[in-house]
């Protein structure tokens, strides 16, 4: 039953650690840098859509202060409807709530420029679980826009909020 495991995966679990050490020396490396330095080039990194991920993932780790920092672009990814969505709301939802509710409407209006109904909808959620009369104001405003695809958004999200049946 507890058969030697071949050769082949002996190498490779050998390279495979050999590579964790090194991704934890650089993440080090990184982390010990000038903090504006490393948010620059995060910022950078989100721009690259197969960067992204590690972008975020190190931002896990870093300190709540760097993670305000970069609320702009976490409100952004959060609000997508994607495989970062997830990990960008953790990020988001890891910094005090207080500190949450103070500025949420910074990080969201500019999203509601040229945003589409999924998006309307990410930023609707995201609101609601830091703010709720806040995510209600937002959807008001919202159902009153011109464009019916966006409006839809609003009205949807009301009518979830007054009728528990549509909630999750």
């Amino acid at each position: 039953m507890n058969q030697k495991p071949e050769r082949g995966c002996e190498q490779l679990w050998r390279d495979f650690v050999s590579e964790q050490d090194a991704v934890e020396s650089l993440r080090l490396a990184l982390l010990r840098g000038p903090r504006t330095a490393l948010l620059d080039c995060l910022r950078d990194a989100l721009r690259r859509p197969h960067e992204r991920v590690h972008a975020l993932r190190l931002l896990k780790i870093m300190p709540e202060e760097d993670r305000r920092a970069m609320m702009p672009e976490l409100f952004a990814f959060g609000t997508w409807q994607n495989q970062i969505t997830e990990l960008a709301k953790e990020l988001i939802f890891s910094v005090s709530r207080e500190w949450l509710r103070n500025n949420t409407l910074t990080f969201i209006e500019p999203l509601l420029q040229g945003t589409d109904y999924p998006e309307f909808w990410g930023a609707l959620e995201i609101c609601d679980q830091i703010d709720r009369p806040k995510a209600l104001e937002l959807a008001r405003r919202i159902a009153t826009n011109p464009d019916p695809n966006i409006r839809e958004a609003g009205e949807t999200f009301l009518d979830k909020l007054r009728r528990p049946d549509l909630t999750e």
